[in-house]
């Protein structure tokens, strides 16, 4: 029977998560980026003009 290298999966494990994490952070930065320019086109559209 075969051992399983667990430094290998250990670093498999890591990067994969890095990997998520990257991606769950671009989509956040995604997010917010598409509601910041939604917002610019929304509020000066709106009846009340600019609001601050």
């Amino acid at each position: 029977m075969v051992e399983p290298d667990t430094t290998q999966t250990g670093v498999t494990t890591l990067k994969t998560n890095e990997f998520f994490a990257s991606k769950a952070l671009a989509a956040l930065f995604a997010f917010t980026v598409s509601a910041v320019f939604m917002a610019t086109a929304i509020v000066p559209a709106s009846p009340i003009g600019l609001v601050a």
